[in-house]
């Protein structure tokens, strides 16, 4: 059985608050074009990003300052919306760049014949499998004896590498946890909290150390692949002074920088008193230029008002560059100036930002937030280029949002995400501006066409779950009458169609979970039978080949948990995910007795 670990928050916090408290005691749309969505072009550029943006190679997330050629954005750091990749990324010539025929919807390839970037490779039609670390096996620098106890869900970058966080028990362990790193046959640790290992947390005192993992669950904490073997994680800091933040290790050389703590936060709300500052980090991630994005719930004791009134709470999306950190939106910042909501009057704020939101190569990132005193209540927003767009909000009566026929977005939105080409799809419910019909949808955005589509299933069938991220061609996919199709502008394709061999298409049903996608077009979809034994499947445009079925004892028996990516936010095409474009997949499982194993599978 998994074991459970209690977060606990930081002492600092705790010690400033019982001050307090006996203080208390004695003294009792997207970018704008005429209002409607429209290219980032016209109100913001995507091939650069805000003054602060580019990285530093010393700082931050960033290498070559402003994004590297040979990656998926110039050197103006952002790429451009209307290309499908340079030559050396999300398409070059020898990928095909498009399909034979868009409109036929088996054809494998994907999407658009004119973004340039599909991935034709072709389908593997088999599946070969690898463990590559169980729980009781020995810990890479740790001594001997101590060993694997818990793992987090993996995430595999384009090239194949698996990071993990992992939580170790042990005679003479040293600390608790750490997070690893496969790569080509060799684990390889890029932290963990040996409280002896101290001096290596960057801008901090050399006390300082990665840790303590044992009030603060690392193998709940996110971690994220950048471009490059860049890999972004959240983690506490203990030692001299407890902390917390997000850094970054590199693949290449295993340096580690920071890119944004508890303190460069703190420092953007004027009236939080010092140390009485306690954030939790959601890290959607990292611009191939290394500008990188993250979300904060936070909780502060304000040196203004009094009583209760101290204690303030928010939520916000933050950027940094590694040398600074930058509000997007905040919702105390918001409280204190209004004004901030995209296109809405200036006595409007948020009075919630979602922390999770999805940023993709070029740096446009994707955020959901809920405001008051505006026309509606809530939307979905695109930051790009140092500036914040409306995307789609549910302001009724609707404008003329382009391709929507007049409707009206009636539900604050549920789950959204953005693709390597700026594809946006967002779901939500639709009215016809009346309130009489009411349905649930996923819509997509294309900046080319700058237009919507509403997806619907068979026969006119609503769209009820968006369950991956967006492909390079504006592929995602959905679920419709309860089963999952891959769609796009033009495409509808039954995944269901095809059965995993061994399985009775009776026996199973395909839940509302998060799956991943990958710009050859390929899907990882979860299913489930009747007795909740799970399975995974892969569907290569031509079959569904089985990943994981509990039942057919694949790749092992006695399957109790199959543990994966689980928001489409968290699902980027191709670069961080549990699927990349080699149709690597990646995930966790955990056997009868609790025992826990990560894999690789890979297609052939």
């Amino acid at each position: 059985m998994r074991q459970q670990h209690t977060f606990r928050r930081s002492s600092l916090f705790v010690l400033a608050a019982c001050s307090v408290m006996g203080l208390l005691v004695l003294v009792g749309g997207c970018p704008p074009q005429t209002g409607t969505p429209g290219d980032p072009n016209t109100g913001g550029d995507p091939n650069t990003n805000d003054s602060n943006s580019g990285g530093d190679p010393n700082t931050g997330g960033g290498d070559n300052n402003g994004g590297d050629p040979n990656s998926g954005g110039n050197n103006n750091g952002g790429g451009n919306n209307n290309s499908g990749g340079n030559n050396n990324s999300g398409g070059n010539n020898n990928n095909g760049g498009g399909t034979t025929d868009p409109n036929d919807p088996n054809d494998p390839g994907g999407g658009d014949p004119d973004d340039g970037s599909d991935i034709n490779t072709p389908a593997p039609t088999d599946l070969d499998w690898e463990m590559l670390i169980e729980t009781g096996e020995q810990v890479p620098d740790q001594t001997s004896g101590v060993t694997f106890a818990v793992f987090g869900n993996p995430v595999i970058d384009a090239e194949g590498r698996v990071a993990f966080w992992a939580v170790y028990s042990g005679p003479g362990a040293l600390g608790h946890g750490g997070l690893y790193v496969w790569e080509d046959g060799t684990l390889t640790r890029v932290v963990h909290d040996d409280p002896t290992d101290t001096g290596i947390v960057p801008s901090r005192a050399t006390d300082d150390y990665f840790g303590d993992y044992d009030g603060f669950d690392p193998v709940l904490q996110d971690v994220v692949w950048g471009d490059g073997g860049r890999l972004l994680f959240v983690t506490d800091i203990a030692g001299e002074k407890n902390s917390r933040g997000i850094y970054r290790w590199r693949a290449s050389d295993g340096d580690i920088v920071r890119v944004a703590d508890l303190e460069q936060v703190e420092l953007l709300f004027d009236d939080a008193a010092q140390g009485a500052f306690d954030p939790d980090f959601d890290l959607p991630g990292v611009a191939d230029n290394g500008l990188a994005f993250f979300g904060v719930s936070y909780t502060y004791i304000s040196t203004q008002g009094s009583g209760l009134d101290v204690f303030k709470t928010g939520k916000g999306v933050f950027k940094s560059t590694g040398t600074a950190v930058s509000v997007v939106a905040d919702s105390r910042h918001s409280v204190l100036e209004p004004g901030d909501v995209p296109d809405q009057d200036t006595n409007v704020y948020w009075n919630t930002v979602d922390t999770l939101s999805t940023v993709n190569g070029d740096g446009q990132m994707i955020f959901g937030g809920r405001y008051t005193n505006g026309d509606g209540s809530g939307g979905v927003y695109l930051h790009t280029g140092g500036t914040s767009y409306r995307v789609i909000d549910n302001r009724s009566p609707a404008p003329p949002w382009p391709g929507l026929s007049d409707a009206t977005l009636r539900q604050v939105i549920a789950d959204f995400s953005i693709g390597p080409n700026g594809h946006i799809a967002v779901e939500g419910k639709l009215d016809d501006n009346t309130g009489a019909v009411v349905r649930e949808t996923v819509v997509l955005w294309d900046f080319g066409t700058e237009s919507w589509t509403e997806l619907r299933g068979p026969d006119d069938l609503p769209v009820t779950e968006l369950l991956t991220g967006v492909s390079d061609d504006g592929e995602v996919v959905v679920r419709t009458d309860e089963e999952p199709y891959l769609m796009s502008e033009s495409k509808l394709v039954r995944i269901a169609n095809d059965i995993p061999s061994g399985v009775s298409p009776s026996d199973i049903v395909w839940p509302a979970e998060a799956g991943a996608l990958n710009n050859a077009g390929r899907a990882l979809i979860a299913y489930e039978y009747g007795d909740g034994s799970r399975g995974l499947g892969l569907w290569t445009g031509d079959e569904t080949l089985v990943v994981v079925d509990a039942k057919q004892n694949i790749p092992e028996p006695e399957i109790t948990v199959v543990g994966k990516v689980d928001s489409p936010r968290r699902d980027r095409a191709g670069r961080s995910s549990m699927l990349n474009d080699s149709d690597e997949m990646t995930f966790r499982l955990v056997f009868v007795g609790g025992q826990q194993a990560i894999y690789v599978a890979r297609g052939q």
